[in-house]
C-alpha cells in the first residue's frame, strides 16, 4: 500500500493481483479506477509503492522456475492516477 503525494488516495494491492485507488478522505473505493496486473505476470505482490507517477509493484511468487527472469521481480508501471 502507499498514498498518493497529497495524502488523498490510497493505492492497494489485492489477492486477485489488482490495484485499487481508495479515496482517503471518505474511506471508498475510487470508481472505475482498477488496475490489473496480471496481463504482466504478476503472481503475488507484495507491495506496492507510488513514485513519481510509477508504481513499483514486488512480486513474490516462489513458483517460477530457476532461471525465470521474472522470479522475484519488481515490476514497474507508469500510470496516470
Amino acid at each position: 500500500m502507499d498514498f498518493s503525494s497529497n495524502g488523498a488516495d490510497l493505492y492497494a494491492s489485492t489477492n486477485q493481483e489488482t490495484i485499487k485507488r481508495v479515496d482517503w478522505a471518505s474511506k471508498s473505493l475510487v470508481s472505475g479506477w482498477t488496475f490489473d496486473m496480471t496481463p504482466f505476470e504478476v503472481r503475488d505482490s507484495r507491495a506496492v509503492e507510488l513514485i513519481n507517477g510509477q508504481f513499483y509493484v514486488a512480486d513474490g511468487y516462489d513458483g517460477r522456475p530457476l532461471g525465470d527472469p521474472l522470479r522475484y521481480a519488481v515490476f514497474v508501471f507508469g500510470v496516470l492516477p
